[in-house]
């Protein structure tokens, strides 16, 4: 996969403070990158938005929405168990699920 997109993020959050170059070296624990196929260029315009509405989607860990359909759930081992669990909450299906570290999407 190759870089199409980078930015500083704000305060462990998928809310960009600034863009950045995907080759830009930064001093902080975090940044959002996005990657597309080796040697596809970045698609425009940009993908609309997400068909999950994933602001009304309970148990959000600070807000935070990771990309489309993929969110941070909170209180997820004591009311899910499993992001099969979060996802059925919802009326969805699991299609993915990540260990995060520090609250964030990585």
């Amino acid at each position: 996969r190759t870089c199409t997109g980078a930015w500083e993020e704000h305060g462990d959050s998928c809310l960009v403070d600034h863009p950045m170059e995907c080759f830009t070296q930064l001093k902080s624990s975090d940044a959002i990158c996005e990657c597309g196929e080796a040697g596809v260029a970045p698609a425009s315009p940009p993908p609309p938005p997400s068909p999950c509405d994933e602001q009304s989607w309970p148990d959000l860990d600070h807000g935070t929405v990771c990309g489309p359909c993929k969110v941070l759930v909170d209180n997820f081992e004591t009311t899910y168990g499993t992001c099969g669990g979060y996802c059925a909450s919802i009326n969805r299906t699991c299609t993915g699920a990540w260990e995060e570290h520090g609250d964030s999407c990585l």
